[in-house]
């Protein structure tokens, strides 16, 4: 049975976002959700949606650039190539934050269609929320994250078993 990785990232970011609305923020911001129920559904919908693109694209884009930076150092086979964007630190550091680097970005942006419903005063307080809400998916993530990369070491594994990762 393959794991349910994208699945579980996405129930941790759900939850993650409703633990900010109802617990962290009221107590740590002072920052209230003033919407109801069907609009706070809403709002953790397209959270979710934005966020994973966030992900998604930021994964994209660093083995992207992996391979082009490794690419011009010259011409490798495929096992090399592979070798080279597992044991690149860019891949490794976007994996690693990827849990915060989508739902800070999406806060960032999808707070601001909801002002009404998340009054947050200025930048630095919105900064200061999407900075939490960051922090909290990373930290519920972590275990989820540092399986993952051993399973997708093992898949790469598999598929070349030529490959040389540092660990």
């Amino acid at each position: 049975m393959k794991p349910l990785y994208k699945q579980l990232f996405a129930l941790v970011q759900v939850l993650s976002c409703l633990l900010c609305l109802h617990l962290v923020f009221p107590k740590l911001l002072m920052l209230n959700w003033s919407g109801t129920a069907g609009e706070e559904a809403v709002f953790v919908l397209v959270f979710w949606i934005v966020s994973s693109l966030f992900i998604g694209g930021s994964v994209i884009a660093s083995v992207i650039y992996s391979i082009l930076f490794i690419k011009k150092e010259a011409p490798l086979e495929r096992s090399k190539l592979a070798s080279g964007v597992f044991n690149s630190s860019v891949l490794r550091l976007v994996l690693s934050l990827s849990s915060f680097i989508g739902p800070f970005f999406s806060f960032m942006i999808v707070s601001e269609f909801y002002r009404n419903l998340l009054p947050i005063d200025n930048f630095e307080a919105k900064l200061k929320a999407a900075f939490v809400l960051g922090t909290t998916t990373f930290l519920i993530c972590l275990p989820l994250t540092l399986q993952m990369q051993k399973t997708l070491v093992g898949r790469a594994r598999e598929k070349f078993p030529d490959l040389e990762i540092e660990e």
